[in-house]
């Protein structure tokens, strides 16, 4: 049994289930948060799960990531 004791990590696990739900379900999203909230480290976790669970379905296809600051 894991246990998340830490609510900045708690918060973190359900963005990136939010994410995920969202790229199964082939959904856009937009992240927006302030400085230093994970968004990179948010980033980089859905494209590898995409890359892990999605690349078949999404052999001929692209993913587009858009940032700025």
């Amino acid at each position: 049994m894991n246990i998340i004791a830490n609510p900045a990590e708690q918060a973190s696990l359900k963005s990136l289930n939010q994410i995920q739900e969202c790229i199964n379900n082939k959904n856009s999203f937009r992240l927006e948060a302030g400085a230093g909230a994970g968004k990179t480290y948010s980033l980089i976790e859905s494209l590898k799960y995409i890359i892990k669970n999605k690349s078949a379905e999404l052999a001929d296809k692209r993913v587009a990531c858009i940032t700025y600051t």
